[in-house]
Parts: C-alpha cells; sequence; structure tokens
C-alpha cells in the first residue's frame, strides 16, 4: 500500500502535455481548499511548475476569462 494518497498525485510534465492534445481538453487553475492548484481537465493534478512551462509554450492561448473578466483561468493547445 502506498503512503502517497492518489488525489496527491501529479501528473508528470510529458503526461500533461499529450492529454492537452486531445479535443476539449484544457490547463485550468482551481482554487482547492489547500489553495490554487493547476490541473488538466480530464487528466489531473499538475504541479505549479511544470503548468508554468506548459503556459510559456507558443501553442498554448487562453479559452476563456475565467470568474473575472481580464482574468485567464484555463489555457488550451492550438492544432
Amino acid at each position: 500500500m502506498s503512503t502517497v494518497r492518489e488525489r496527491d498525485q501529479c501528473l508528470r510534465l510529458k503526461a500533461a502535455e499529450l492529454l492537452m492534445h486531445k479535443p476539449g481538453t484544457y490547463l485550468m487553475r482551481m482554487h482547492t481548499i489547500t489553495g490554487p492548484e493547476w490541473f488538466v481537465v480530464p487528466g489531473g493534478r499538475v504541479r505549479s511548475d511544470d503548468a508554468a512551462k506548459i503556459l510559456r509554450r507558443p501553442d498554448v492561448v487562453p479559452h476563456d476569462n475565467g470568474l473575472f473578466p481580464g482574468i485567464k483561468q484555463s489555457w488550451k493547445l492550438v492544432r
């Protein structure tokens, strides 16, 4: 039995990037009980430094403004 709970595990960078190639998949910043975290939806949690690497890609663009106008909350990979 693993000591790391499944919900505490994060996707590796390459796995997150591969998931982003699927239509309808987004990188999203969500607020959790422990604070803001990054997720590939659908997919799983992503470490914040890996999310930053994904956001630096030229083929990743904002998807919508999120909760407040002008504040980006989700991004998608353009094909």
